[in-house]
Order: C-alpha cells, then sequence, then structure tokens
C-alpha cells in the first residue's frame, strides 16, 4: 500500500491522501469514490457514538447545572451524542453546529430533547451557549487550529463564576 515508502520520506501528507489522491471524511473523497466515502462516515459515527449512553450516565455530574449546550460535531456531523444529552436532560437546549452539507444530510430524528442546528465552522465560530462540548474533535486539527478552536469556545461562554464551560473527550496520545 506504499506505507514503507511514505515512512522514508519527509511526507507532509497524510499517507490515505497520498495513495487515494483525497482526504478521508472530506467531500474529495466523497467525489472520488461516493461508495467508500458514505462507508467510512458510517464507520466513523459508528465509533464516535459508541458507548454515548454510558459516558452521558457516568458523568451525569458534570451536566449538572447546565442549561444550554452547542455541540461542534466533528469530522462525521453526526447529532446522536446531542440527543443522548438531550434524553439524559430535558431540559437542556441543544444546538448542533456542522457544516451545512451535514446538516442537511441529518436525519433530524425525534427523541431526547429539543435540538437546533447552527450552520458553521468552529475555527470562526461557536453559537453562544453556557457550554461547549467538543467529542473526538481536537485530535483531528493541527495544534495551531486547535487554539483557534478553543478561543471560540471561550466567547462562546460565560465566566465560569457564571456557569461557563467548555467539556472535552478525545483521544489522547502519549
Amino acid at each position: 500500500m506504499g506505507l514503507a515508502g511514505w515512512f522514508r520520506k519527509d511526507a507532509v501528507t497524510p499517507p490515505f491522501d497520498e495513495l487515494h489522491g483525497a482526504t478521508l471524511f472530506h467531500e474529495s473523497m466523497e467525489s472520488l469514490d461516493a461508495g467508500f466515502h458514505g462507508m467510512a462516515n458510517e464507520a466513523l459515527g459508528a465509533h464516535d457514538n459508541l458507548g454515548n449512553e454510558i459516558v452521558v450516565r457516568e458523568l451525569h455530574g458534570v451536566f449538572e447545572g447546565v442549561e444550554s449546550v452547542t455541540y461542534c460535531c466533528g469530522a462525521c456531523g453526526d447529532d446522536t451524542f446531542a440527543r443522548a444529552i438531550g434524553t439524559a436532560f430535558p431540559h437542556v437546549r441543544c444546538t448542533v453546529l456542522a457544516y451545512p452539507n451535514m446538516i442537511d444530510a441529518a436525519t433530524k430524528q425525534a427523541g431526547g430533547g429539543v435540538i437546533n442546528y447552527a450552520e458553521g465552522n468552529m475555527l470562526s465560530f461557536i453559537p453562544p451557549s453556557q457550554t461547549v462540548m467538543l467529542k473526538l474533535v481536537l485530535h483531528h486539527w493541527t495544534d495551531e487550529d486547535c487554539v483557534k478552536i478553543l478561543s471560540q469556545c471561550r466567547e462562546a461562554i460565560p465566566s465560569r463564576n457564571d456557569g461557563g464551560k467548555v467539556i472535552i473527550s478525545d483521544i489522547v496520545c502519549s
């Protein structure tokens, strides 16, 4: 698959992108192979949503006192975790921030509280709320982009004294 050769050079392009000429989970892959793109996004959604109800149940205290959450979707733009929050905490107003094409593709099924949708890019704007939730988002971005995203989070929430918080659930590599 060319991985050994990729390791031997000073590559900037990820190996998948170099091999296929497209980026995984990006519209460039969809235009190259729509079937594979759909399957990869479905697999990503299954991975990202494994155990949502367990996370919400076990971290119940994290959401105590929270009245509104902006859930920033990662690569797949899936609102499943926002629905899990809405089911566990029906009083919490959830806003899902995702790219426009992902909102168009969202099923927006009934269930678990009220979910609102906002089109946008978390690098430039996050809708205001008491809490911003980033689940499996930051590991996809460069350090510089993570700083931009976290800066937008800070702009979106009130001060800590006024109940503002950012909840991050992500992969940690050592």
